[in-house]
């Protein structure tokens, strides 16, 4: 019993001896670059001794790092704490490397890591082998009272090409440069770049913050990190100047005068700077687009393919029914215009649907983009859609191209509620007999004085109507009182909508209100015509100075005009509309004034 009871005191008192280690781990991060860990498994630590490192240039380090963490299962807790020394380290030679063992006490115990090899590549021989000094191409570590200069941390600007055709993406990358011995704690970006002759694409970042990497730069080391891409579509020739941005740096340098054990104490060890790094102005040139022109020319530039297909099964006259065209590849797929509609003049067609499939990377944009023709068939029998044809410009190839879909054959019989025989849609409409109970009044035509009495009447009644009509549709900041085509036309197809939804067409007046909207952006943009994705429309809106609610506001009553058109159970809501549409316009125009 008494031999047992020592046993276990004895292991108990052993046992945090076999628990203590202090592990040795290399990594090599590229470019001829390897990371050094020592670890220990406690936070009580000491006189750190590290190996000799002859054989490497030290580029940074030792850095420690303590962590710890306390885990609670099944209302019992584990606690973990470990303490690292990191170095970066770059190999003078090639070969295989030996790194010896460092030794660190924990408690009262000191402990010895493990020996590691390391296998050098013969890009970090090429640095040794000219014979030169190793601190002229390896940069130390610099004291603090040396200024940083524009050498040690700058901002660049860099593109994927520097000679494009127009609407060909290029990448516009605003990349961080800075020397190993500066730490950098925060970037902000003091004025956005203002990009002209350009539609630009923002790339999603990671929450602002960076990664940086280890690279050369005329033979000198410096850590580099992306601060923002855009994906960038030029709109016209000739030479397209980058503008110059400013960034805010705060900076940490190491100070290497400070005594070790104060910089402990009081948290030092680097001192904090603000620095401002401003951009160069960087040129692309771009290249017109050959002439001439094909006809069905759109303006698609990079490298696509087309098909398309009846999404329905079953085709019935009086059914609505869609032929789905999908144009997949990679270029400038948010500014491309929907094809030439198929649909024949025997069916009723409505305005094409747009859908955006596409994402945008580094690599440009690539995806779907699908348009969506719907029509409703009138008249049965066999039918065919003629082929859908898309003409682009192919920049790697220097040519235009064009591509066309298969015709699609269609069989259409008759659907329900309809009187359809053959090709002809026969209606019968049934006229109620006049009753002649009740003579209507007749006005002799020889009366002079009730004549003129009716003129007057008739005249009042005119300049009545006609100052209701100028108080309901008076838009002086529409400049509808001025003979402009933009603004007739936006007036005449408000005044159909009205008309439509005063005889319950709700899908008719949808449509009215839809091309007023559009008219109406179309003229305030100055375009020929419209994007087909609704969200680039949206954002030259926004360029334009419209406020988010008004954004929202526009897209809302997009959406309420789609849902009207397709889904008339909706029209009981669509009342009010016209007068939405009509102030949303005023407004807009009233803000594009004021900006003026």
């Amino acid at each position: 019993m008494r031999k047992h009871l020592f046993l276990f005191f004895l292991t108990t008192l052993c046992l945090p001896l076999f628990s203590q280690s202090f592990t040795a781990s290399v990594e090599n991060v590229g470019n001829g670059y390897f990371r050094l860990t020592f670890t220990a498994n406690s936070k009580e630590v000491s006189q750190f001794t590290p190996p000799s490192l002859t054989d490497f240039n030290v580029l940074s380090g030792p850095n420690s790092s303590t962590y710890s963490s306390i885990v609670f299962v099944n209302g019992k807790s584990s606690r973990s704490e470990s303490t690292s020394y990191t170095y970066i380290l770059s190999p003078k030679r090639k070969g295989s490397l030996k790194i010896g063992p460092a030794s660190i006490h924990i408690g009262n115990r000191t402990v010895r890591s493990n020996a590691l090899t390391v296998q050098a590549n013969a890009q970090a021989s090429s640095q040794q082998s000219s014979g030169r000094q190793p601190q002229n191409q390896i940069p130390r570590p610099e004291r603090t009272n040396a200024k940083i200069s524009g050498k040690d941390v700058y901002v660049e600007v860099v593109t994927s090409k520097s000679k494009v055709y127009e609407q060909e993406a290029v990448l516009i990358t605003y990349k961080l440069y800075y020397r190993p011995d500066v730490q950098i704690t925060t970037t902000q970006l003091m004025d956005k770049p203002e990009f002209k002759g350009m539609v630009m694409q923002d790339l999603p970042g990671d929450n602002g913050n960076i990664h940086p990497t280890l690279v050369k730069v005329n033979g000198v080391n410096y850590r580099s990190a992306v601060l923002m891409q855009y994906l960038a579509f030029p709109q016209q020739s000739g030479q397209i100047t980058i503008p110059p941005v400013t960034y805010k740096l705060t900076l940490l340098q190491a100070d290497q005068t400070e005594d070790p054990l104060e910089a402990f104490f009081n948290g030092g060890g680097h001192i904090s700077r603000q620095m401002l790094c401003q951009t160069k102005p960087k040129n692309i040139q771009v290249q017109p687009l050959p002439s001439p022109r094909p006809a069905g020319f759109t303006g698609a530039v990079g490298n696509f393919e087309i098909s398309s297909a009846i999404l329905e099964k079953d085709l019935r006259t009086a059914n609505l029914a869609t032929c789905r065209v999908t144009l997949k590849g990679s270029g400038n797929m948010k500014l491309i215009t929907p094809p030439v509609s198929p649909i024949p003049t025997e069916f009723d067609a409505y305005p094409v649907k747009t859908e955006d499939r596409t994402k945008t990377t580094e690599q440009g944009q690539s995806g779907e983009m699908i348009f969506d023709y719907r029509f409703v068939p009138r008249s049965t029998g066999d039918f065919t859609l003629p082929a859908v044809s898309f003409t682009f410009f192919d920049p790697e190839a220097g040519a235009y191209r064009t591509i066309q879909t298969a015709p699609c054959k269609l069989h259409i019989e008759q659907g329900k509620n309809t009187d359809v025989k053959g090709n002809e849609q026969e209606e019968t409409v049934q006229l109620a007999p006049l009753s002649s109970a009740e003579p209507l009044p007749v006005f002799d035509p020889e009366n002079v004085w009730h004549r003129g009495t009716l003129l007057c009447f008739f005249l009042l009644w005119i300049l009545l109507r006609r100052g209701k009509d100028s108080d309901k549709w008076s838009l002086p900041t529409l400049s509808l009182r001025r003979k402009q085509t933009s603004s007739r036309e936006v007036l005449a197809l408000l005044k159909q909508a009205e008309k439509a939804l005063a005889a319950t067409d709700v899908p008719q007046a949808c449509l009215h209100l839809e091309n007023a909207l559009n008219r109406f952006v179309q003229s305030l943009l100055k375009l020929e015509s419209l994007p087909a994705d609704s969200s680039q429309t949206e954002n030259l809106l926004q360029q334009k100075g419209l406020t988010p609610d008004l954004l929202t506001t526009y897209h809302d009553l997009l959406e309420t005009c789609h849902m009207g058109r397709f889904a008339p159970t909706f029209g009981n809501e669509m009342n009010n509309l016209p007068e939405r549409a009509k102030t949303w316009m005023q407004q807009v125009e009233e803000l594009v004034k004021e900006k003026k």
